[in-house]
């Protein structure tokens, strides 16, 4: 089986922030590339080139998981249609802009912010809608989400059946990984002050460390080491996020913490 662990971005130049991670799965995990997705999908960097590309790469693939890390719902409070799939074709359609889509999220919860449950029990960093996180979530469903739900060229475990025929893909998140590893995620990102690459190198260490690695190919750590804004770091991560997320899948041990159409975070 093949795991591809996705840090993903919703920036304008998206190309630049997404990172990728191919890693091979039996019975433990090797880790074999991470790579800026401009440079591996040969696309360039701009959100409306690369987001394309991205949903053409995961379709293409095949007995894989793919693991990225975006809400992949909203708390149900705050769903305008249902079910899942509907939700998701529609947003893009409904929504000009992540702004619009959180002034309207908002109002649905009484113009709060409220968590989805998976959330919780996961210790996201945010909620799916908070303004840190509104563009990933917003072009990550409607952009990336939505063209496979309507071509029909991926399955979306645990809201759609598995289908060996179509990638799984599943929503992970990096640092509820860490943070199960029991990892600090302060002061990693962004910067190349000595602390921060000691703490990107910590991170490393403990994800290296983890009973599903067997291996992070040299290049792979030197990425994750060398990127001062932990997309490398983070898509390996991912990569350990979505083997765990596979392996449930497979044992069909995946515990609900909420509606099925809020969604799931593997971590």
């Amino acid at each position: 089986m093949k795991i591809i662990g996705i840090d993903f971005s919703g920036a304008q130049y998206a190309g630049r922030n997404i990172w990728i991670a191919e890693a091979d799965f039996s019975d433990s995990l090797d880790i074999k590339t991470v790579e800026r997705s401009d440079r591996l999908l040969g696309a360039r960097t701009g959100r409306d080139h690369i987001l394309p590309a991205l949903v053409e790469y995961i379709a293409a693939q095949t007995d894989s998981v793919v693991g990225l890390d975006f809400p992949f719902s909203v708390p149900a409070k705050t769903m305008f249609s249902r079910p899942w799939e509907r939700f998701a074709t529609e947003l893009g359609k409904r929504f000009p802009g992540p702004a619009e889509m959180q002034t309207a999220l908002a109002s649905k919860a009484g113009g709060k912010e409220i968590r989805r449950n998976t959330e919780n029990v996961s210790r996201t960093p945010f909620a799916s809608y908070n303004l840190r996180i509104r563009s990933q979530t917003y072009y990550g469903i409607s952009r990336v989400i939505a063209p496979l739900i309507e071509s029909d060229r991926a399955a979306f475990p645990p809201m759609t059946p598995v289908d060996g025929r179509k990638p799984s893909v599943v929503e992970i998140c990096p640092a509820s990984t860490l943070k199960e590893l029991g990892q600090s995620t302060d002061h990693y990102k962004e910067k190349e002050t000595a602390t921060h690459v000691e703490n990107r190198r910590r991170l490393l260490d403990a994800t290296r460390s983890d009973s599903l690695v067997k291996s992070i190919a040299a290049h792979c750590e030197e990425a994750a080491l060398s990127d001062k804004h932990g997309d490398a770091l983070d898509a390996i991560v991912a990569a350990v996020a979505t083997a765990r997320a596979a392996k449930q899948i497979a044992a069909g041990e995946i515990q609900l913490h909420g509606p099925v159409d809020e969604g799931h975070v593997f971590y």
